[in-house]
């Protein structure tokens, strides 16, 4: 059943904006922060569900969930962060004495 692309353009910033709401709560401080977690979602949803409608894919809703769950996975996997991942503990312990 076809609906119209309105309510599918609806769904899909519903879908982005909840995925980015759930992914904030979910990595906590390890991810990216509140507002960029909304605005990744909400990109990967629309991104991905717009494109499955221009090319006539049946399922963009599908689509749209799977594109805003990775843009977030890429975004969260490949952000700056301030410290390193693979930080020297061993000199760790010597400068708190």
């Amino acid at each position: 059943m076809e609906g119209s692309v309105g309510a599918q353009l609806f769904w899909m910033v519903a879908l982005g904006l909840s995925v980015g709401y759930a992914s904030y709560y979910i990595y906590g401080k390890e991810g990216i922060d509140f507002v960029p977690s909304i605005l990744v979602g909400l990109a990967g949803s629309l991104v991905v569900g717009i494109t499955a409608l221009i090319l006539k894919v049946s399922m963009a809703l599908s689509g749209s969930l799977i594109g805003s769950l990775a843009f977030i996975f890429v975004v969260n996997v490949f952000r700056q962060k301030t410290r390193p991942v693979f930080a020297d503990t061993s000199n760790m312990e010597e400068d708190q004495s």
